[in-house]
């Protein structure tokens, strides 16, 4: 996600999954241990799958004004 107007506030939602980060191959990563961080990096970045703009909370992506709309309406 990028912000380029930090006057404005936006409400953003971000679809993750989480279950796989300290996971390979199967196997338990022990994020204790330095030899795993790559790995863990590189699943917690691939378990962003989205982020989008939600100004009215419903888990959906604003795609135009007319949810601003619905927004003044609750």
């Amino acid at each position: 996600m990028v912000v380029t107007d930090s006057t404005n506030d936006v409400n953003a939602t971000m679809l993750v999954a989480p279950a796989g980060w300290f996971m390979k191959d199967g196997l338990y990563l022990d994020p204790m241990n330095e030899s795993n961080r790559s790995d863990i990096d590189d699943n917690i970045k691939k378990s962003f799958k989205k982020a989008m703009k939600d100004n009215d909370h419903d888990g959906e992506e604003n795609d135009d004004d007319d949810d601003q709309d619905e927004d003044d309406n609750h």
